[in-house]
């Protein structure tokens, strides 16, 4: 039988793999904006998010079609989507028994269908999720499955960037910048040992474009 201990070891290492990147309750970044807005108008859905899974919460870095900032993780539905590795789709939450008494589904907005794609580190730690939303009932197949997933891989190049950026390139120390993007709330940078193996900044952001790129052709053709 399997040791409750052993879950809430793996969630307290999620956590501690959040907490080292120095998002949360930072402020709306462009890069971020774009990817929802992008993911909102491939989609066609009136609500896209860039969210993550703290403790007790769900806490959204940007989002299009909303003005929420954050939830209770009890009441997310990307609370789900980082138990696995691959896309969570509910064509329709009110007949779904996990979601249907779901405050969102039975009161305002009265959310219907949702998607989500786990944001997931070169560790494998799932952090949170893009994710777009409708108030009606959708079908979502296999092939927009495939690209919102490739859109939540640039949502977590732009996460690896952003701590990039905080760090000396050569010996992993903080930066100058990383004590001025937070003035009086320096997040410390997590230890190099783990991260020698990720691919360079230039090398990410290629990935990335070629990536929204691709996204955005097969939208076209579809």
């Amino acid at each position: 039988m399997q040791d409750d201990s052993d879950g809430a070891s793996a969630e307290e290492r999620r956590l501690e793999a959040l907490a080292g990147y120095c998002i949360l309750d930072t402020e709306h970044e462009a890069h971020f904006n774009r990817i929802v807005e992008l993911a909102r108008n491939i989609f066609g859905m009136p609500i896209s998010h860039i969210s993550l899974i703290d403790r007790d919460r769900q806490w959204f870095k940007a989002e299009s079609g909303s003005t929420l900032c954050q939830i209770n993780r009890a009441d997310s539905f990307c609370r789900m989507t980082i138990e696995g590795k691959t896309p969570l789709v509910f064509p329709d939450l009110s007949l779904d028994p996990r979601t249907a008494a779901n405050p969102y589904v039975t009161g305002e907005p009265h959310v219907r269908f949702y998607a989500g794609a786990p944001l997931i580190t070169p560790d494998g730690f799932a952090l949170g999720a893009l994710s777009v939303m409708d108030l009606a009932p959708r079908d979502f197949s296999e092939e927009k499955s495939n690209i919102l997933a490739g859109l939540a891989a640039v949502a977590m190049d732009q996460m690896e960037l952003r701590l990039r950026s905080s760090l000396d390139w050569l010996t992993g120390a903080a930066s100058k910048g990383a004590f001025t993007v937070s003035p009086g709330n320096f997040c410390p940078p997590p230890p190099a040992q783990g991260r020698s193996s990720r691919s360079s900044p230039s090398i990410s952001i290629t990935s990335s474009m070629s990536t929204i790129g691709m996204a955005t052709s097969s939208a076209i053709r579809s």
